[in-house]
């Protein structure tokens, strides 16, 4: 009896010392199994539990800005899953406004100028500039930040592909036209669609008919005007 007793009492303490182990981990995610209440693990009652305790430090993209008011210069720093509004201080010092987990990895990021347009059909945006996302959600995101909720909001989100990486879904690159009123989207490669944004966005392709045989690197639009009409041309590199 008393060696069962001592074995039953070896077998918690080494229980515990795991489950200890487990959570006083430093990495990015913990896990231990979870026992039942009778304090017997079987493949039945073996659950595994995971959370992320840190978010990505190296700041992959950079977007600058008037997203809380038209006379202020801002600075939006984009960490794979998470995004930061700074604004510089008068010592040269980045101050901390706000930081919000995203709905996926940030690709690619641009910002949309309608300080002087939309009046009237979105008063909550008014006199603000519009960040514009690209994540492997396969979304394009539009969030324009809230003073009252003190983050950003989507105002919309486009649907251009499904979540994921593949090499010719759209969602890698961005290029923003001088009017802010289209965004050029491209996949790695062989992809790539115009969004008109405005109350009623409207994706235009994918156009799969001009192959791009090469990786896509980059891409801008090319303005050519007239007296009469503008004309918006996206070059792919």
């Amino acid at each position: 009896m008393e060696s069962s007793a001592s074995g039953d009492g070896s077998s918690a303490a080494d229980a515990a010392t795991a489950a200890a182990a487990a959570s006083s981990s430093s990495g990015p995610s913990t896990s231990a199994p979870a026992f039942s209440a009778g304090g017997v693990a079987g493949p039945s009652a073996t659950h595994y539990l995971a959370k992320r305790v840190l978010h990505g430090s190296a700041v992959q993209h950079v977007a600058r800005g008037r997203f809380r008011s038209e006379h202020l210069w801002e600075i939006v720093l984009c960490k794979e899953t998470s995004l930061e509004l700074v604004v510089v201080g008068e010592d040269g010092v980045l101050q901390s406004i706000c930081e919000q987990s995203t709905f996926g990895i940030i690709k690619d990021v641009g910002v949309l100028d309608w300080r002087f347009k939309q009046f009237g059909i979105w008063p909550e945006i008014e006199g603000k500039e519009i960040l514009v996302l690209l994540s492997d959600s396969g979304k394009l995101s539009l969030l324009y930040f809230s003073c009252q909720m003190h983050r950003f909001i989507a105002i919309e989100n486009i649907e251009l592909s499904k979540p994921g990486n593949m090499r010719d879904q759209l969602g890698r690159i961005l290029a923003i036209d001088h009017d802010s009123a289209w965004v050029a989207i491209s996949a790695y490669e062989d992809a790539f669609a115009f969004v008109h944004v405005g109350k009623s966005p409207h994706v235009y392709g994918p156009n799969r008919d001009l192959k791009i045989f090469h990786v896509i690197i980059s891409e801008i639009f090319l303005s050519t005007r007239n007296c009469r009409e503008g004309k918006h041309h996206a070059r792919c590199i």
